[in-house]
């Protein structure tokens, strides 16, 4: 009475005794059952004592099946069954479903996709083309269909570029087939809402480096050639994430400096479309942080000469600083040297 049940999977019964004897000529031996309704395929005994059939090709979708043994089924000893019951029993196979959709619907959609569609068993694949719609504002999309070698898997290509900035709706139709000709009885459906027109949607800026959003994925290029820094700034780069919606700037910014960086109006996404107007960011720098460090040779301990007690310390931004000078006793001189959370205390 096992529900939902894959209809590649193969079936298979084991028996307590060897029914089989060992090495036994395959070609003659019994098959140990019998599925209604009637199934192609192959079986074969494994071993001794457990029988696997093959359906060739796949069971059919949302269909019950019932497995009955043969009665004549004896072990190697002489034994047969000792009743019926037990002899038989059911199970009912999956509806046919999609079970995944790329890219993902959760995402902005390219404007020329591949969308692939993923069945839980084989489909009817003429039925499921008859089924498929992608409409967008201006009516149906058209394209090519392609399947992998087990009908399992669509794939359909628009014929052009997608509307940019449009939900397009994404339909196979409840009378869409399984290759066994049952119907996925319920329909599927998805909006599938395609990247905006080009253009930079945000833009930050930290020491080191600064960054640009935009609505669409870049085109693959010199990216450098695309960028103007004023002030210069020497030995710049720049780096696009992986979905090629933001473009890293790196350099040796200069700290507490008023900056304007340049995207030219010719940058362009993957689909050809370029800004049209250059965009420009001024921000200024971050004033470097104060830091005070003493110099100092891997250690905690710094020895001066009693007749220059001089200590020399590198200061970025510091005006002033309080410095206190105080003795020591040996124990605490001792125990500062073998903890660091004391030093810091």
């Amino acid at each position: 009475n096992t529900l939902d049940v894959n209809v590649e999977a193969a079936v298979s019964v084991s028996f307590n005794q060897p029914i089989v004897p060992l090495g036994a000529d395959a070609a003659s031996l019994p098959a140990a059952f019998v599925l209604v309704p009637p199934t192609q395929g192959h079986g074969e005994w494994i071993n001794t004592s457990t029988y696997i059939f093959y359906p060739e090709p796949a069971l059919a979708g949302g269909m019950e099946y019932a497995v009955s043994l043969s009665q004549e089924l004896k072990s190697v000893t002489g034994v047969g069954f000792e009743s019926r019951d037990g002899n038989a029993w059911k199970f009912v196979t999956s509806k046919p479903q999609v079970v995944s959709l790329s890219p993902s619907p959760e995402n902005n959609f390219p404007l020329n996709p591949e969308i692939k569609l993923l069945f839980n068993q084989p489909m009817d694949t003429k039925s499921v083309e008859a089924n498929f719609q992608l409409s967008g504002t201006s009516g149906s999309v058209t394209g090519t269909f392609q399947w992998n070698a087990d009908d399992t898997e669509l794939t359909f290509t628009p014929e052009n570029l997608l509307e940019r900035n449009v939900g397009h709706i994404l339909n196979v139709g409840a009378a869409a087939k399984s290759r066994g000709g049952v119907p996925l009885g319920n329909a599927y459906g998805a909006v599938l809402t395609t990247y905006d027109n080009f253009a930079v949607t945000a833009a930050t800026a930290n020491y080191g480096s600064a960054s640009f959003t935009f609505s669409a994925p870049l085109a693959k290029e010199k990216y450098e050639d695309f960028i103007t820094i004023a002030p210069t700034v020497d030995g710049f780069s720049a780096f696009v994430s992986e979905d090629g919606l933001e473009l890293s700037i790196y350099g040796n910014f200069a700290p507490d400096t008023n900056y304007a960086i340049e995207l030219a109006a010719k940058l362009k996404d993957q689909w050809e479309q370029s800004l049209g107007d250059p965009y420009i960011y001024n921000f200024r720098t971050e004033p470097m942080p104060a830091t005070l460090n003493l110099q100092s040779i891997g250690t905690s301990t710094i020895f001066v000469r009693p007749d220059e007690p001089v200590l020399y310390a590198d200061a970025v931004n510091v005006q002033k600083a309080d410095v206190e000078v105080a003795p020591l006793s040996l124990q605490d001189f001792f125990s500062l040297q073998s903890s660091y959370e004391n030093q810091q205390a």
